[in-house]
């Protein structure tokens, strides 16, 4: 039986990080294990309740996801989901700085560094095109988490327990 999902779509994922990146061109600099996991939380935003602890001031904004939750959209294992999406964002990323779009040095630091001038302009009007769910989601990411530290105890890697975080320095 053949099944599609976006998920494990190489082009969907190259169109996914450059809106990521796009809505947070206010951003100079983001680590790739941030930018991969605000991908999945971008795809699934549902998991967003199920996944992500929430510092004690934003419990508030967990409920706001919640209400509008749609039990066909649920993942049996959202970690091994996050797994199995790491080739193809990696391939996107790679693929990305082939163009000149990210900074191909910096990606081998693990830091994603974009130039929005040379993203094509035929792209320009979809890649500014998100729903309210994509909206929302991201903006919870990047504004309200995006504080957080990536790394260490109380990281952003932590809270989502998407990533081992045990061993950060």
């Amino acid at each position: 039986m053949l099944t599609y999902h976006p998920a494990f779509d190489l082009s969907h994922c190259i169109f996914r990080i450059l809106k990521i990146l796009k809505y947070t061109s206010s951003w100079t600099e983001v680590e790739v294990d941030r930018l991969r996991i605000w991908d999945f939380y971008f795809l699934f935003p549902r998991e967003i309740t199920n996944q992500i602890k929430f510092p004690s001031n934003l419990v508030k904004l967990k409920r706001l996801f919640k209400e509008n939750t749609n039990p066909y959209e649920e993942l049996s294992d959202a970690s091994k989901i996050f797994v199995r999406m790491k080739p193809y964002q990696e391939a996107a990323l790679k693929n990305l700085a082939s163009y000149g779009i990210v900074d191909p040095v910096e990606l081998e630091k693990r830091i994603v560094k974009i130039y929005l001038d040379r993203i094509p302009e035929e792209l320009e009007g979809y890649l500014d095109d998100l729903d309210f769910k994509e909206e929302n989601a991201l903006k919870l990411l990047t504004r309200f988490l995006g504080d957080l530290p990536l790394l260490g105890h109380e990281g952003f890697k932590m809270r989502t327990g998407l990533i081992e975080y045990k061993y950060d320095r």
